[in-house]
């Protein structure tokens, strides 16, 4: 698990007049999720711009086409024990493993 400077709606967490530091793995997704290519302009390959897919119809083409992306970009930032599910209705759910 990957520990960074924790962020609550984008904005940093700050307790007792400091930075809180934790556990951000969850947090790491969520950025890669929301991001689209071309986002981070030192990264410019990182996103996967979840957006895009919002009214696609979520047949097992599109599917299969999300949790490779997601895979693929999560493994690219370094995650690893990658699991990924979309249901029918669109939720995702996305574990991965970050190394400190």
């Amino acid at each position: 698990m990957a520990k960074d400077f924790l962020l609550n709606d984008g904005d940093l967490q700050i307790k007792d007049g400091d930075f809180v530091i934790g556990y951000s793995d969850d947090q790491h997704i969520e950025h890669l999720l929301l991001a689209h290519v071309g986002e981070y302009t030192q990264f410019p390959l990182i996103g996967i711009g979840v957006s895009d897919y919002l009214l696609s119809p979520l047949n097992g083409t599109i599917r299969q086409q999300m949790e490779r992306t997601i895979r693929q970009q999560i493994q690219a930032d370094g995650g690893n024990n990658i699991k990924v599910k979309i249901d029918n209705q669109g939720t995702i759910n996305v574990t991965a493993d970050y190394a400190d």
